[in-house]
């Protein structure tokens, strides 16, 4: 929804970039793909179920969704609220959300499991001094090397064995070579 990030995108040549919406706003002509990203996307729109039913249906068949949503309600904070965020999901609330959509879930994990700790005590202990505002300052760059180290932990194991928790979800589903 960004001219500047379009035009940053265009620039960086990665192929067509047009601005669109979900669930009826889909630009490119009705074309299918073998692949949709709708990273930190879902999250957003006004239907969820809308959504993930327009994709979809822009898959070709055997064609796969990847999607990331932040997980666990308990988790909302002010940093759900500063980024436009109107929910966040269980693994058992995706799974129905793209099954509706008649995709098929080869990986079901949350992820940023390690994280999952400090953040959650961090969310609930704001919650609980009524401090609920955003989280969003940037860390020191020591910092932020640490938590990028933590983070990228996860790259070993993730899509590999599902993860019991974590602050976030991942699904990669497929469209059923029939649909």
């Amino acid at each position: 929804m960004s001219p500047r990030a379009i035009a940053f995108a265009r620039g960086r040549g990665l192929g067509d970039i047009a601005e669109g919406t979900l669930p009826d706003g889909i630009p490119f002509d009705g074309r299918t793909f073998d692949l949709i990203a709708a990273l930190d996307v879902l999250e957003h729109v006004g239907s969820d179920r809308a959504a993930v039913q327009a994709l979809g249906a822009r898959l070709r068949p055997g064609g796969l969704l990847i999607a990331t949503v932040p997980a666990f309600r308990f988790l909302w904070s002010g940093h759900d609220a500063i980024h436009h965020h109107r929910r966040r999901y269980r693994r058992v609330e995706l799974s129905a959300l793209v099954r509706e959509a008649g995709l098929e879930p080869l990986v079901l994990t949350y992820f940023n499991m390690l994280l999952f700790p400090p953040i959650a005590a961090l969310r609930l202990l704001a919650r609980l001094f009524g401090r609920a505002g955003g989280d969003d300052a940037l860390p020191g760059r020591l910092l932020n090397r640490v938590l990028e180290a933590v983070f990228g932990l996860e790259r070993h194991v993730v899509g590999r064995i599902p993860l019991p928790f974590g602050v976030s979800l991942l699904v990669i589903a497929r469209r059923p070579d029939g649909a």
